[in-house]
């Protein structure tokens, strides 16, 4: 073959590779070896353990075996079922093959709506936990004092709230809350949800994504007294489970309180019980639905960064005027408040002009000034629904001079007119106000184009392998190598470590002190701290998990953590700084121990969390940004221009955000827009106070740590395959 046939073989091959690599959940690549799967195809087969096919005809040409399954999942169309000879069956779904008569039975259809008997199903499967009543709650004897109350039974182990079950004497709303109990004290942490009550007997799956760790303790407040107990010591269920703690006399449902007493279990016993699934199984089953379906994005609202705007919004209820595209789920809000309060988002039907809340709402906790807020809970919304928002404190902003730039129809607005309740269900014939005023607020969603099922997944995660678990030992084709450099939170500080296990071979560590690479698990930090007592968690193993999960198995990972704690970009970081000359050390000695060990890197990244010491020593916006360009190219001449370069942004103290943190977050938010091969793969960080992750004044808990290396993860595995380190030969 001559060189440029050679040349352009290699081409032909790298765009086979490409699509492979990089192709979607249906995209099956010819080869001259036969017909290969792509990545997102092939990983979707073993989360269904069953054919996937985009259309019916697909589908019918194949012969199933009898009891297994098989889905459509982007087809229009109808046929008439060969099996039920039903006419006009729709063509999507989820199929079971029959023998007699032969075909495929379509069995049903999937939708965001159908998650609540998902869910109900997935009890069977995984186990499940009650706080509160076991048994139907009754009328009681008595109204509950307006007050915060919580259960006096912690979770036993990592949960996914279900469903509620309560009885409430006349309809109305309940807010569900999470704490952590420290002592005497109750602290509420992350987001709550709201809860819409009928009069009398109520239970209500909850199919939002609500976990609650092991040791939280579930929380629930009702600010018109609808709820009720018995206090006469009848109940049948009086028992430590259905004892209670409670804020006293403070009607407010306050964010903390302290209540010394013992829980209230002798003769009141409340009329409430709350339903857990195994967290872990449901969030791998969420994933792996949410992540196979995402096609795109779509943002409601505001594109552009809200601002504060000229006026503050009327304390009603408001409705964005463009409803979804296609089935959502919401994984940000953008939106400007001119004080610290809370914002309850909503979804809601329009039939004509009524606008009907569906669904429970979650409520966000807001600080002054602009609020980017990832949303962890899952939240979905189904095509045609509407957006909505509501804050009883008017601390939420508009322009309402005509001078916003995005003033069309997208940011447009019905709302609840004079009604300042917030109603469930309120009438606005009006066109939508779209003229002079823009809200100044955008609500970001992924786009899920098929259906999915949550049961179905489950079963295939329970019955094979996650990102947590060893899993099969397959053959590794090669490695992405990762090297870490900044401080503390990169190397790792959380007092747990990753549960994350993996078998020989699948991935590994570098290890200062003996130059070695070893089986990876935590710590996976050189600097004293790291592996100090026992070792420090961080985010290495969810990273590793990640790669290995998208990989189904046939891509390892080699971790060189360099960060060191308290390193700061001045002077450790500098040319000629300590942490830069021993980083440069760890990864020649890696380097060489993995073509000692015969191990082929495949692909290759730098993944840096750094600028908490820079802050604390108010190094300004303009000069973070000099000092990290330096550093990159450095790194650039160390390990290649085209490696790249995926960043965290860091977060804020445990007891608040600073003006000086502000500016190296600033500052990160401008090298990722502005330097090319710059990443910035989680932003997040920003929140982790409010949402109970901090461990203490700037370290995460090994909750956190995982989020972030699971991002990473992900990242490096779309952006890392195919980058090598300079001076690494076969």
């Amino acid at each position: 073959m001559t060189l440029n046939n050679k040349v352009d073989q290699f081409i032909a091959d790298s765009d086979l590779a490409h699509r492979i690599v990089h192709g979607g959940p249906a995209d099956i690549v010819q080869t001259k070896g036969g017909l290969v799967k792509s990545y997102a195809n092939a990983i979707g087969s073993l989360a269904h353990a069953d054919f996937t096919f985009e259309t019916w005809a697909e589908l019918n040409d194949v012969v199933g075996e009898v009891g297994k399954g098989a889905q459509v999942w982007s087809d229009a169309g109808t046929h008439t079922d060969p099996v039920t000879f039903s006419e006009a069956t729709p063509n999507s779904g989820s199929y079971v093959w029959s023998a007699a008569p032969a075909g495929w039975k379509w069995v049903r259809s999937y939708s965001l709506a159908s998650i609540s008997e998902d869910l109900a199903q997935l009890k069977e499967i995984s186990g499940s936990q009650t706080i509160g009543k076991q048994l139907e709650p009754t009328v009681g004897t008595t109204q509950n004092p307006i007050r915060t109350w919580v259960l006096s039974v912690p979770l036993s182990s990592d949960g996914v709230l279900t469903a509620i079950r309560v009885y409430a004497s006349a309809a109305g709303e309940m807010k569900v809350h999470r704490f952590n109990k420290n002592g005497d004290v109750f602290t509420r942490v992350g987001a709550s949800i709201t809860i819409a009550l009928v009069s009398g007997l109520n239970e209500i799956p909850v199919p939002e994504y609500f976990p609650v760790e092991a040791g939280q303790y579930i929380g629930f407040y009702s600010p018109s007294g609808i709820l009720r107990h018995v206090n006469d010591g009848t109940d049948p269920e009086r028992d430590p489970a259905n004892g209670y703690y409670d804020s006293g006399s403070n009607a407010s449902d306050p964010v903390s309180f302290t209540d010394a007493s013992p829980p209230g279990n002798g003769t009141v016993t409340l009329q409430v019980g709350f339903d857990f699934i195994s967290g872990d199984v449901l969030l791998a089953a969420k994933n792996i639905a949410v992540n196979l379906a995402i096609s795109g994005s779509q943002t409601i609202g505001k594109q552009l960064e809200p601002t504060v705007g000229t006026t503050q919004n009327p304390i009603r209820t408001w409705v964005l005027s463009v409803p979804l595209s296609s089935d959502g789920v919401l994984t940000a809000i953008r939106v400007y408040a001119s004080a610290a309060g809370e914002m309850k988002v909503h979804r809601f039907n329009k039939n004509g002009d009524v606008f009907t809340r569906v669904g429970a709402s979650i409520t966000i906790a807001l600080v002054s000034g602009l609020n980017e807020i990832p949303v962890p809970e899952y939240f979905p919304v189904e095509a045609g629904q509407y957006i909505g928002f509501y804050s009883p404190s008017g601390i939420l902003r508009h322009v309402n001079d005509g001078t916003d730039p995005e003033r069309d129809p997208a940011n447009g607005y019905y709302d609840s007119g004079s009604n300042a309740s917030d109603p469930v269900s309120f009438t606005d014939a009006s066109p939508p106000g779209n003229g002079a005023v823009t809200l100044q607020i955008g609500f970001d969603f992924v786009k899920l184009d098929r259906d999915s099922t949550l049961p179905d997944i489950v079963r295939s995660v329970v019955g094979t392998s996650d990102s947590k678990t060893s899993g099969d030992l397959k053959e590794i084709t090669g490695y992405i190598l990762v090297w870490a450099i900044g401080q503390s939170n990169t190397s790792g500080r959380a007092i747990d470590k990753s549960s994350i296990e993996f078998n020989p071979g699948q991935a590994y560590k570098y290890v200062r002190s003996t130059t070695s690479l070893e089986l990876l698990a935590d710590p996976t930090g050189n600097d004293s701290t790291a592996v100090s007592g026992g070792g420090r968690g961080s985010w290495g193993p969810a990273f590793a998990g990640e790669i290995r999960r998208l990989s189904s198995s046939r891509i390892g990972t080699i971790i060189v953590n360099s960060a060191e704690g308290g390193s700061s970009l001045v002077s450790s970081w500098a040319s000629a700084g300590r942490s830069w000359t021993q980083a440069q050390t760890d990864l020649a000695n890696a380097l060489a121990r993995a073509a000692a060990l015969n191990l082929p890197i495949i692909g290759c990244c730098v993944y840096m969390q750094q600028g908490e010491t820079d802050a604390d020593n108010a190094v300004s916006a303009e000069n973070y940004i000099s000092l990290f360009k330096n550093l990159k190219g450095r790194v650039d001449s160390v390990i290649g221009t085209k490696t790249p370069f995926l960043m965290t942004r860091i977060g804020t103290k445990d007891t608040g955000d600073t003006a000086e943190y502000a500016a190296i977050r600033a500052a990160q938010n401008s090298l990722a827009l502005t330097e090319n091969g710059v990443f910035l793969i989680h932003t997040g960080a920003k929140y982790f106070a409010a949402r109970g992750l901090m461990m203490d004044t700037f370290h995460y808990m090994i909750q956190a740590y995982e989020e972030i290396g699971t991002l990473a993860g992900n990242a490096a595995f779309g952006c890392a395959l195919g980058v090598r380190p300079l001076g690494v030969e076969d």
